[in-house]
Formats: C-alpha cells, structure tokens, sequence
C-alpha cells in the first residue's frame, strides 16, 4: 500500500508540465497563503485589502521624476549622448532634453502590506509572490499609461498624439516598442537568495504586457544600497551598473526600467542615464513601491 500510495503521488505530481507548477500546487495544497493584512486564507493579498491601498497617481510619481533629475545634475554630465558625440566628432550636448527618466510606474508607498510583501519576495525567498507584484505593477502601467508616457520621451518620437481610446489603448499602440529591463542584482545576493529578484520581477512584467525582455544591464560596483543613506545611495548608483558588451540600444524604442522600491531613485536614473548616453530617446521606470 505505501509504494502504491508513492506511486500514484508521482504520477500526480508528473501531470505537471511545469516543474515550478507542481511545487506551487503543493505549497498551495499543504501550506496556503494568507492575507498579508487580514489573514484570509486564499491569497497574499486579498481582493478586499486591496481596495484599502492608497495607489500612487500621476501627479505624484512626476513629482519623484523632478527629484531624479536634480541628482542627475548634481552628478553632472546630464545625459550626453554618446553615440551622437561620437559620430559628430564632439560634444553633442543632451539627448533631446535634460531629463534623464521621462516617467515613473509605482504600486504605493513603501509601508504596510505593500511592504511586507515585498520583504517576503525579496528576503524570504517566496519567488511566487512575483506573480501578485508584477500583477499589480502591471494594472498600474495600464491605468496610467497615457498620462505617464503619452508625453515627454514619447513627444520626441512622435507618439504624443491621440489616445481617446483610454490608456489600455494608448499602450496597446505603443507596446511593440518597449524593451523592458531591470536593474542588476548585486551577483552574491542573487546566489544567497537563490534569485534574481529584480530580473524575474522584469520578465513576469515583460510577458504579461506582450513587450520584449532584455537582460541590458550589469554590475560594475557591488555595493549595497540596504541601510545606506541618500547621499551614499546616489554615489554608489552612479558608478553601480554599466551596459553589457554587445547590447544595441535603439532610440526608436521606449525603455521600461524595473526595481523593487524607489528611495531616492538613484537606482532607476544611474540606468536610464546610461540608456539615454547609448542613444534612447525615451526611458521610464516601473517600480513596486515609492519610500517616504
């Protein structure tokens, strides 16, 4: 009876195609999930906490993209392009503008739930979570894309016009031009945590908005930003990532920058800075959560 019983666990288990599905399945069936706010079992976050949390609007995610810019100008150098300069023979000045991110995707602040769930994701291993994170980040890109990106970077490539037929439209429109990337993870984190947290996040993001993943970005610097203050949080990014060997940036192409939480945003502008010096004309970042 006891073989017998194995025996049928395995063929239930090999029912699955997906390796990450049967594992899933199992937690689901012995280990159930829980609101992180109200205990509900059923999801990490029920549909009912989910209405309570105060999502971020356009306003004041432009209001974050202003303070990016005044890091890029402290580090100075703007976003010289330097494809362009090089081609010209000379200093080319800024890629269309000044601004180094043209717009910012987030979920929340960074408390509560929002919080907790993140620590989960990021610190305790439960990969899946990626799927009700990247879900959300995603309804947010949706529902705001036509005031985050129907201007700015996306003026300069002549897609500022019409989108009467609401933001879902508008992105549908303009989605087979964005590439979407992540910050790079610092190599001894992502083999602690056993993964890239930022880079699964991207691509679950990537595949639920039909756009194209690219692995852009890697560590020069692995410093960590965890419990570092502002200042030392905008030195350490600023030298913190380069562009691989042998990845082509197109300036016809829209730029989606993805991190897990936005403290001064140095992060996310040190990488759209890089993009926009290989010639982007349009970069915005996607994040989960906005700190205080």
């Amino acid at each position: 009876p006891l073989f017998r019983s194995i025996f049928i666990i395995i063929n239930i288990m090999m029912s699955f195609v997906v390796k990450n599905t049967t594992i899933r399945w199992l937690l689901d069936l012995f280990c159930p999930n829980t609101c992180l706010s109200c205990g509900r079992v059923g999801a990490n976050l029920c549909e009912c906490c989910k209405k309570n949390i105060k999502w971020l609007g356009a306003d004041e995610l432009r209001e974050c993209v202003v303070k990016v810019d005044r890091i890029v100008r402290e580090w100075g150098g703007g976003v010289k392009n330097e494809v362009d300069s090089a081609n010209r023979g000379g200093d080319s000045g800024a890629s269309g503008d000044d601004a180094v991110l043209d717009g910012l995707f987030a979920v929340g602040e960074r408390s509560g739930v929002l919080e907790k769930m993140m620590h989960k994701y990021k610190f305790m291993g439960d990969r899946f979570l990626v799927d009700e994170i990247a879900g959300m980040m995603c309804e947010r890109i949706l529902r705001l894309a036509g005031e985050v990106m129907g201007c700015g970077g996306m003026m300069r490539m002549g897609d500022e016009g019409d989108f009467d037929g609401g933001d879902e439209a508008f992105w549908e429109r303009i989605r087979r031009k964005v590439v979407v990337t992540a910050v790079p993870t610092i190599p001894r984190h992502v083999r602690e945590r056993g993964f890239d947290h930022a880079g699964l996040l991207a691509g679950e993001i990537a595949a639920r908005l039909g756009c194209e993943y690219q692995e852009i970005f890697e560590r020069r610097k692995n410093t960590v930003q965890v419990g570092a203050d502002g200042e030392t949080r905008k030195k350490q990014a600023k030298m913190a990532y380069e562009i691989k060997n042998g990845a082509k940036i197109a300036p016809e192409r829209v730029y989606l920058v993805v991190d897990d939480v936005w403290t001064t945003g140095a992060s996310v502008a040190a990488a759209a800075m890089k993009l926009k010096r290989k010639g982007a004309l349009s970069v915005f970042g996607a994040v989960f959560l906005v700190g205080k």
